[in-house]
C-alpha cells in the first residue's frame, strides 16, 4: 500500500497505483507510517558503524554482526519497508539522514536479490558477484575508463573469487573416492581456497568500493525465508562470507518461517542422533532458535507495525487527476486529486462505509473490537480498499444488473480471498458450498448439521442443580440438529440460538471467523432476498410463460425471505422470562 502520509496519524491510498511498489526515500522519512522502524535501523546502523570505526584491526572489525532484518507477516509491508531503507542510504550523501548526525556514510547498494534466482546450481554468492559485476560493467561503459588501476585490480580480485567458487562446487559434486595421492593434493588445495574465500570476498569488496567511491556494499535480500530448500544454506553462505565490515546485509523475512527452515534443516542434519536419545526434538528446535539470535541479534530485527495500530489512523484516498495545470499531490510522477467525500475516516471505519455505499451489504464494529471483514495486513487492506474503490456507488446504479454485479464483486472476494486468508481449508469449502445453495428451506439445515458435528459442545448434555433438571436450551438445541427434524420447520432463530450457545466458548481465532462467515453468509443472503421481496416485479405477458406450475409445495406461497427466516429471528422456547412461543411450519 502507498503510504506517504502528512503526519504519523494519516497515510494516503493511490486508486490504481496499488499494484506499484512504493519505495519511500530520505523526504518521506519523517512522514511515513514506517517512521518509527526507519528510525530505530538507522539509529542502530549509525551505533554499529561508529564501533566499527574505532577498531583499526580487519578482524575484529569483522567480529561484528551485519545482519539487519525487516521482520513481518506477508503482507505487511516489509520489501517497501528494506528497500525504502536501501534507497535513503543510496541518497544520504546528497540528503543528510538526522540519525547519522554530521557524518554521512556513503553507500554502494546493489538491486534487491530474489530469492526465485536460487536453485541448486546457483546460490547467493553467484548472485551477489553477478549484481556487482554488472554494476561494476555499467559505470565502465558510463564513463569512468579512466580508473584503469582501480578497474584492473577489481577484476583481477572478480577473477580470483570466481575461480575459488568453481573449485568448491567441483569439490563438491566430485565423486568422493579417492584414486590417488595426486588426488589428496588436489582436495588439500581446494579445502585451503575455501579457507581462504572469505579474504578473497574482503579483498574484492574492498577493491568494488575503492572503484565506485563508497565506503560500504549493501545487499538487500527479499523473503530468504520463503526458499524452503536453500535457504538454510543461503544463510550460512552470508554468515561464512558475508559477515565483513564493509557489507551491511538487509533481509525482509518471517522470522518464524525461517526458524523453521533452520530447525528442518537441524532434523536432517543430526536424523542420526534421534533415534539413539542423544538430542531431542526439543533440544533441536533450541539450537535452531539460538542461532538465529546470534545471526540476526535481536536489536538488529525490526517489527513493521500491523495494520490493527493504524486502524484509528486517518486514511486520505486519491484518484489521478484529469485536470490540466493541476496542483494536487505528486506521486510516482503523476498527479493526483484528494476523494473528499471518501477521505479522512479512521482505517477500521472507511472499509465499512465503502462496503455499505457500494453494496449495501451492512457491517459493523463491536464495542471494543473490529469488525472481522476489516483486513488484517497491509497488502490485503489496500487490495479491498482498491477493489471497493473502483466500483460505482450503489445508489447511482440505474440498473438491476449493475447493483447485482457490485454485490457479486463483493461476494467473490469474501470466498475466495477473504475466506482464504481467515479460515482454513474445511471451512473455506463449508462457506463455497453455503453460498451455492439456491434452495432457501434447505440452507438452517445445512448450517445446523455443520456446527453440530464442528462444535462437540452442542451435543453435550449440561446439568444443573439436580440430575433431572437438564438446561432447557440444551435440550431445545438437542431437538432442532436431531436429523429427522424437518428442513423447512428449521428458523433463523433455532440457528441464532446454537450461535449463542458456541460464542460463549469460542477461544480460537480461526473458530470465531468461521462463526462470523456465516453470519456474513446470512447477512448477506438476507439482504438479497429482501430486495427480491420488496422489488415491483415486471410485468410480463402470458404467451411468454412456458409452463405453468403443477406440482405445488407446502412453501410455495412463501417468498424466499420467510422461508430462509423460517418463522422468526429468535428461538423463545429455552429464554427464561418469555412466555410466548413463536409456532413453527
Amino acid at each position: 500500500m502507498s503510504e506517504n502520509a502528512q503526519s504519523a496519524n494519516t497515510f494516503k491510498f493511490f486508486h490504481n497505483a496499488e499494484t506499484r511498489l512504493y519505495i519511500e526515500g530520505v523526504k518521506e522519512k519523517e512522514s511515513s507510517i514506517f517512521s518509527d522502524v526507519y528510525k530505530a535501523f538507522f539509529t542502530e546502523l549509525n551505533d554499529k558503524l561508529a564501533d566499527i570505526s574505532d577498531k583499526k584491526d580487519v578482524v575484529l572489525r569483522n567480529n561484528h554482526n551485519n545482519i539487519f532484518a525487516f521482520v513481518g507477516d506477508r503482507g505487511s509491508g516489509k520489501t517497501s519497508c528494506m528497500l525504502s531503507v536501501a534507497k535513503m542510504m543510496e541518497e544520504s550523501e546528497k540528503k543528510p539522514i538526522p540519525e547519522f548526525g554530521k557524518n554521512n556514510t556513503d553507500f554502494c547498494v546493489l538491486e534487491s536479490i530474489d530469492p526465485s534466482f536460487f536453485d541448486e546450481y546457483t546460490n547467493i554468492l553467484d548472485i551477489v558477484l553477478g549484481r556487482m559485476f554488472s554494476d561494476f560493467r555499467k559505470k565502465w561503459e558510463d564513463g569512468s575508463q579512466n580508473c584503469i588501476n582501480e578497474k584492473n585490480q577489481l577484476l583481477e580480485s572478480f577473477e580470483v573469487v570466481k575461480r575459488t567458487i568453481s573449485q568448491m562446487n567441483a569439490k563438491k559434486n566430485k565423486d568422493e573416492r579417492i584414486l590417488c595421492e595426486e588426488d589428496n593434493v588436489d582436495r588439500l588445495i581446494n579445502l585451503s581456497a575455501t579457507v581462504n574465500l572469505k579474504c578473497d570476498i574482503y579483498k574484492l569488496i574492498q577493491n568494488y568500493l575503492k572503484f565506485f567511491g563508497k565506503k560500504f556494499l549493501v545487499v538487500p535480500i527479499d523473503d530468504i525465508d520463503l526458499h524452503s530448500q536453500c535457504a538454510y544454506e543461503m544463510v550460512e553462505q552470508i554468515r561464512k562470507y558475508l559477515m565483513q565490515y564493509n557489507v551491511i546485509v538487509l533481509m525482509a523475512l518471517k522470522i518464524d518461517q525461517l526458524d523453521k527452515v533452520v530447525e528442518k534443516a537441524y532434523l536432517k542434519n543430526f536424523s542420526e542422533m534421534l533415534p539413539k536419545k542423544l538430542l531431542s526434538v526439543d533440544q533441536i528446535a533450541d539450537m535452531a532458535n539460538k542461532y538465529l539470535i546470534k545471526l540476526i541479534p535481536d536489536s538488529q530485527r525490526f517489527v513493521l507495525p500491523t495494520i490493527e495500530v493504524m486502524y484509528n489512523r486517518k486514511v486520505e484516498i486519491y484518484k489521478k487527476s484529469e485536470k490540466i495545470d493541476n496542483r494536487g499531490s505528486d506521486f510516482l510522477g503523476e498527479k493526483w486529486e484528494k476523494d473528499k467525500i471518501n477521505s479522512d475516516y479512521p482505517a477500521r471505519y472507511i472499509v465499512l462505509k465503502l462496503i455499505f455505499d457500494k453494496t449495501r451489504y451492512l457491517f459493523y464494529h463491536t464495542q471494543g473490537a473490529t469488525s472481522l471483514i476489516v483486513p488484517h495486513t497491509l497488502r490485503e487492506f489496500s487490495h479491498l480498499l482498491e477493489m471497493l474503490v473502483s466500483m460505482d456507488d450503489y445508489d447511482k446504479i440505474e440498473s438491476i444488473s449493475g447493483k447485482q454485479r457490485n454485490k457479486s464483486v463483493f461476494k467473490n472476494y469474501f470466498i475466495q480471498s477473504w475466506c482464504r486468508s481467515n479460515l482454513e481449508n474445511k471451512d473455506c469449502d463449508f462457506i463455497r458450498s453455503l453460498f451455492s445453495i439456491a434452495d432457501p428451506s434447505v440452507i438452517n439445515k445445512f448450517v445446523v448439521q455443520n456446527l453440530k458435528e464442528r462444535f462437540t459442545i452442542i451435543n453435550e448434555k449440561k446439568e444443573v442443580e439436580s440430575k433431572k433438571n437438564i438446561d432447557k436450551e440444551l435440550e431445545e438445541i438437542k431437538k432442532i440438529v436431531d436429523e429427522k427434524n424437518k428442513t423447512y420447520n428449521i428458523s433463523i432463530g433455532d440457528v441464532n440460538l446454537i450461535f449463542r450457545l458456541i460464542k460463549g466458548s469460542l477461544i480460537e481465532p480461526k473458530d470465531k471467523a468461521f462463526i462470523f462467515a456465516i453470519e456474513t453468509f446470512y447477512s448477506m443472503r438476507l439482504y438479497e432476498y429482501y430486495d427480491l421481496r420488496t422489488e415491483i416485479e415486471l410485468h410480463r405477458e402470458k404467451e411468454k410463460i412456458e409452463k405453468e406450475v403443477i406440482v405445488s409445495s407446502v412453501l410455495d406461497d412463501f417468498k424466499e425471505y420467510e422461508i430462509l427466516v423460517g418463522g422468526s429471528f429468535f428461538n423463545l422456547r429455552s429464554e427464561d422470562g418469555f412466555g410466548v412461543v413463536i409456532p413453527k411450519n
